[in-house]
């Protein structure tokens, strides 16, 4: 096609009706293909302006599945409400209380869809968010059923739309949680919500499958963010000194990692794809002083219940899933919050949890390994394919590695988080002490950054004696230093 015939065809197609070009606009697949069509000329800008809400809406829905679309836009007014907060500089109970309607609005029996009033703008910020949304799904599952495969399961299809659906919809639950408990994910910053009032809002409103679906998300990103962490634990100069008196085993609490875990998707997803140490000290510059009520402490709570040790006046939270009557399955189990109509989810969960009380329903060490191929995600026809019923399922899934909350005889064996040695954590101090900063290993001192005009050599002799003056209360040259420092510490 020459390019007056195309002139000529775009001149005709504006002299169309304006309720016809809005239809088509209406029909495009996708935001770029609208925004591009508004700008090709002033007719279709007025046209696109004569509805820009509805137009938007429509098309917004062939970019994010309806089915997911609720939790969208759930996610996008909940981190809207958290900028507005930031920019006042604080938070009232008002906002709170906000905070509150918002969450309980977007789990009505009800799920919403767009409104008409949301702009090109708003559209184009849940499109891109949810991209990030779409990576963790996918990779997400690509993984499970990699490592099934690989285990010993049947040759798997890929996810389908229904799997990859609810991957998504769990994905952004976790975000819901960040924006919602946080004051903003950005920093990490608690919020005024207590961990009473996050159940409610947040937990008692799904069934345990969905809270499974949950564990599974953190335990995915933790392993996603953990090489990041280990870099910083073991390498980084400033991380060592976070906390002096700090025992190399307490790098392995996950309280110290949550912290980055509640600063949303987005985040996680640049620390995951960092493969320098300085894009990685950028996102990660310093420790953080840990967080014991996250996202795993909520699930650890039975549903319905205020705390661990909660009372149980009636009994109910010690009887058996298998044993449960109808006023233990109101309590313990309720309805979920997205109607599934596969039931593969459910069946899952019930299937790993015949033999448990109300209080392991959730993200326990006894589903660590399935959590890990994502058991609570799939289809009731690719369960099947697995052998449910007939016990081939189990008879793979132990050799899956064990996920980051298994104690094996090796109780390190599978964690995701390593622990570095007291003689990197006190080295790594000293070095501190006379200046230096940056990364540093016993095999490699060049990444050392030091004062402009310094000697290495000269500030890793100070290093050393300040080191030996720590240990023994004398001063040593660098080479004795050195083999101080392997022969008294372990």
């Amino acid at each position: 096609m020459n390019a007056q015939v195309a002139q000529a065809l775009a001149s005709a197609f504006e002299t169309l009706p304006t309720e016809n070009i809005v239809q088509t606009m209406s029909l495009l697949s996708d935001l770029d293909s609208l925004q591009a069509l508004t700008q090709t000329c002033p007719r279709m800008y007025s046209c696109f302006y004569s509805d820009p809400g509805k137009i938007t809406c429509k098309v917004l829905q062939r970019e994010i599945r309806t089915d997911v679309l609720p939790e969208a836009i759930a996610v996008f007014e909940t981190a809207t409400r958290n900028q507005t907060l930031a920019g006042n500089g604080r938070q009232t109970v008002a906002d709170r209380l906000d905070a509150e309607i918002l969450v309980t609005r977007h789990t009505a029996e009800t799920r919403l869809t767009p409104s008409t009033e949301i702009t090109l703008a708003q559209a184009f910020q849940m499109r891109d968010f949810h991209l990030h949304v779409r990576y963790f799904a996918e990779d997400f599952a690509a993984e499970s059923l990699t490592l099934a495969t690989r285990a010993g399961s049947p040759p798997q299809p890929p996810p389908s739309l229904e799997e990859v659906a609810r991957f998504e919809r769990a994905f952004y639950r976790y975000e819901l949680f960040c924006n919602t408990c946080f004051e903003g994910v950005r920093v990490g910053k608690r919020s005024g919500l207590s961990p009473h009032t996050q159940r409610a809002l947040l937990f008692d409103t799904i069934a345990p499958w969905e809270g499974e679906q949950l564990g599974c998300i953190y335990d995915y990103l933790m392993r996603k963010i953990a090489p990041a962490y280990n870099e910083m634990a073991e390498h980084d100069v400033h991380w060592a000194v976070f906390n002096p008196n700090l025992s190399p085993v307490e790098f392995l609490d996950l309280s110290y990692l949550n912290p980055f875990l509640a600063r949303g998707l987005a985040f996680l997803r640049q620390v995951g794809e960092a493969t320098t140490y300085t894009e990685v000290s950028r996102l990660l510059p310093e420790r953080q002083n840990p967080d014991h009520i996250f996202l795993h402490s909520m699930l650890g709570i039975a549903k319905n219940q205020e705390g661990p040790h909660d009372a149980d006046p009636d009994g109910l939270g010690a009887t058996r899933l298998c044993n449960f009557t109808d006023a233990h399955e109101r309590r313990y189990v309720g309805q979920p919050f997205f109607q599934d109509q596969d039931g593969g989810p459910e069946y899952a969960w019930r299937w790993a949890h015949q033999e448990s009380r109300s209080k392991r329903f959730m993200w326990t060490g006894q589903t660590s390994c399935l959590r890990r191929w994502g058991y609570v995600f799939w289809d009731r026809t690719r369960l099947n394919d697995f052998g449910l019923n007939s016990g081939a399922w189990a008879s793979w899934t132990h050799q899956l590695p064990s996920g980051p909350f298994t104690i094996p005889s090796n109780w390190l064996e599978g964690y995701p988080m390593t622990s570095p040695s007291r003689l990197s954590l006190r080295t790594r101090l000293a070095i501190d002490e006379v200046g230096g900063s940056g990364w540093w290993d016993e095999s490699d001192e060049t990444r050392i950054v030091w004062p402009a005009g310094s000697d290495p050599n000269v500030m890793m002799e100070r290093v050393a004696q300040n080191l030996a003056i720590g240990l023994l209360g004398t001063s040593s040259s660098l080479s004795q230093a050195r083999l101080l420092r392997h022969t008294t510490l372990p």
